[in-house]
């Protein structure tokens, strides 16, 4: 990201001493009366509301998108990297730049190995006034990595070799294979820590084993001390967060003096909060679904707010591939599943469960914001809404309707009979298209227990609502017992797909990516192993007196950097 900075003006000035000049001017005398002093300027206070409880932040925070409090950790913490202003292209942020290929800093080992290293900015410090050097860098992959706290933000360290610190400005990652995002290491995917504040605890827990010996630090809560825009000040779990504006943030103090985020419980609660004007700010999935519709029209037919729509997960219909669990055997059919995503009208299940969206239908694996969306775009379209074609695949399928209306199997004369299971009442829109067809569709909206029972979501009997990465379900191996039920939820398993996957995500040149994901998709769309329908809609707003999000076009919601949060600093407020 470029910034411009004004050079303080310079002149020159020659003075000639005059040996003959007339004598100086008497002093002016002073005002009888002090000119008035200027009024005092208020603080800057910007008020965030969300809807769910913040737990603990960096390694202890919930990961879970729902209250909108995750998402905000750009304001107060800092990764090597983020995204550029109006692209998803990866710039430095800790780092100087952004690692490449061309510049040498990317780099394939002869021993299969990758190696990425990244320039660190001088000058930066922690919040505490300790300065940041690449061997805090060191110390957090010791805590985070494979053979440190168990921790939900891992996943890419796990496919780290090793790492080291040549000097205090230079962080090098060496990864076992290849790894296609590799330097895209935002918070997310590589949380730095304070190695001056943290290393007693890790000493403790290295000789113990005994993970609360740093997860039940104050440090992750009320003691918080990290590297961005602002610090710190209050924390409440319950209640939200007070941060300050950090003066020695390495890229300028920020516009904005403080940030309140409250805490309003619930969805209802904040919508009225935000038009009462008791805050200034809404991150996604704080109000979602057509609570978050309703907030954009009423806030906006008010005058006092802007609210932008965005994409965000991708909501599809998996299939149970264990037979011991798959109560219908035709589901297995690639001729019964394409039938079934053609009688689900997508637009208009955006548009219901999306809060009037229906532009958020899923016609492509990616949307369009992603650098990959031009090689898959519109693959999805050849599923359009077509009742009658799906009961005539169905017919071909050897289903034809009862008496009953019911459809039945030629073979045995078997009520056509299955099940979808979700979080949240779209299941039931889901299974109202599939009865209209003659099915019978028993519905499970699972409960917050049942939602986070990774054995009992991997058991459903038919098909499962999900948002799960399509890549993930491709590349992933079944998730079982033996693996602690992680890993494919639905247990596909192939094993082409798998090596498409992996060839995919182990390669760092552009070209060979995009060929590599052209053979995904067209597996994927041969096999239909879930059925795409929407992407998730999410709702970010702020008052008109908020300068703010004018750079959405390059943040994400769930990617491994860049969020939405990722320049606060240059946030503003017109008093």
């Amino acid at each position: 990201m470029a910034y411009a900075w004004r050079p303080a003006a310079l002149s020159l000035g020659i003075v000639v001493l005059v040996a003959c000049a007339g004598p100086a001017p008497a002093p002016a005398r002073a005002p009888d009366a002090a000119a008035p002093a200027a009024a005092p300027v208020a603080p800057k206070l910007l008020t965030i509301g969300i809807s769910g409880a913040i737990p603990g932040l960096a390694l202890t925070a919930s990961t879970t998108p729902t209250g909108g409090g995750f998402r905000l950790s750009e304001i107060h913490s800092d990764g090597l990297v983020t995204a550029d202003v109006n692209t998803r292209r990866p710039v430095g942020r800790l780092a100087e730049r952004a690692p490449s290929i061309d510049d040498g800093s990317i780099a394939l080992l002869p021993d299969g190995r990758m190696r990425v290293t990244f320039p660190l900015r001088k000058g930066v410090t922690w919040h505490d006034g300790a300065p940041f050097t690449a061997q805090d860098l060191v110390f957090s992959f010791q805590v985070a990595g494979p053979d440190g706290v168990p921790n939900p933000l891992a996943a890419t360290m796990k496919l780290m070799d090793s790492v080291e610190a040549p000097d205090d400005h230079t962080f090098v990652v060496y990864y076992k294979r290849p790894f296609y995002q590799g330097a895209e290491l935002g918070t997310p995917e590589f949380w730095p820590l304070p190695r001056h504040i943290l290393q007693p605890a890790y000493d403790r827990f290295v000789a113990t084993k005994n993970a609360d010996e740093v997860l039940q630090l104050r440090y992750w809560t009320s003691e918080y001390v990290h590297l961005g825009a602002f610090r710190l000040t209050r924390f409440d779990p319950g209640e939200g967060m007070s941060l300050e504006a950090y003066d020695r943030y390495f890229l300028g103090r920020p516009r904005i003096d403080s940030i309140r985020v409250r805490i309003f419980g619930d969805e209802n609660t904040l919508t009225t909060n935000l038009l009462a004007g008791a805050a200034d700010m809404v991150p996604e999935f704080a109000v979602r679904g057509e609570a978050g519709a309703q907030l954009k029209m009423l806030w906006e037919q008010s005058g006092q707010a802007t609210v932008h729509v965005r994409e965000s997960s991708l909501v599809h219909l998996q299939v149970q591939y264990r037979p011991a669990d798959q109560t219908e055997l035709s589901n297995f059919d690639p001729r019964v599943r394409r039938a079934l995503i053609h009688a689900l009208d997508r637009e208009a299940l955006s548009e219901a469960v999306n809060g009037r969206n229906p532009q958020l239908a899923a016609w492509s694996f990616f949307p369009d914001s992603e650098r990959l969306y031009d090689v898959v775009k519109d693959g999805f379209r050849q599923f359009n809404y077509d009742p009658d074609r799906a009961r005539a695949m169905l017919r071909d399928a050897d289903w034809t309707p009862g008496g009953d209306g019911n459809l039945r199997h030629s073979s045995d004369g078997r009520a056509y009979r299955t099940h979808i299971w979700g979080p949240d009442e779209r299941v039931s829109a889901f299974a109202g298209y599939w009865r209209a067809l003659g099915i019978q569709v028993d519905e499970l909206i699972l409960s917050p227990t049942q939602t986070l029972d990774r054995e009992f979501r991997a058991r459903f009997p038919g098909w499962d609502s999900t948002g799960t990465d399509i890549l993930e379900i491709l590349g992933s191996t079944p998730a079982t017992a033996e693996t602690r039920w992680l890993g494919s939820r639905n247990g596909y398993d192939d094993a082409r797909a798998r090596s498409l996957v992996n060839a995919f995500e182990t390669t760092i040149d552009e070209r060979e990516q995009d060929q590599t994901l052209r053979q995904i998709h067209e597996l994927y769309l041969t096999q239909l192993p879930s059925l795409p329908i929407y992407y998730n809609a999410i709702y970010i707003g702020h008052a008109k007196h908020v300068k703010a999000f004018d750079d959405l076009g390059g943040g994400g919601s769930f990617d491994p950097y860049g969020s939405h949060y990722r320049n606060s600093h240059l946030w503003d407020i017109q008093q």
